[in-house]
């Protein structure tokens, strides 16, 4: 039987990411804007050495033709691999959570 761990994409920087995230919350706590967040985060990054970009423009395809059709910005692009919603907010929604599936299904990339 395999493991959930074992298929877990890009664990190790996944992990960081994390880490980073829960030093940006402890060194800030959780009342913040998300531009906030986004600009610590960006420091933290920074100081991990962690390869990003903010705000990429993320082409979209067609799901029937898969031509380019539009393209959107997420909050950030880390090592080219992982997309990055910012959320300040208690809770993910429904919503929230779809528009990450919708990015995915319509993107080149497969962590959100």
């Amino acid at each position: 039987m395999v493991n959930e761990i074992d298929n877990f994409l890009e664990r190790e920087l996944s992990y960081k990411i994390i880490g980073c995230f829960f030093a940006v919350r402890n060194k800030y706590g959780s009342h913040h804007q998300e531009r906030v967040f986004d600009r610590a985060l960006t420091e933290e990054f920074d100081l991990a050495g962690i390869e990003h970009v903010n705000q990429p423009q993320i082409d979209v395809f067609s799901v029937t033709t898969g031509k380019k059709i539009a393209f959107y910005v997420p909050d950030k692009l880390v090592e080219s691999k992982i997309l990055l919603e910012l959320k300040a907010k208690p809770f993910t929604s429904k919503d929230d959570e779809m528009q990450a599936q919708e990015y995915l299904k319509t993107s080149i990339y497969e962590i959100i």
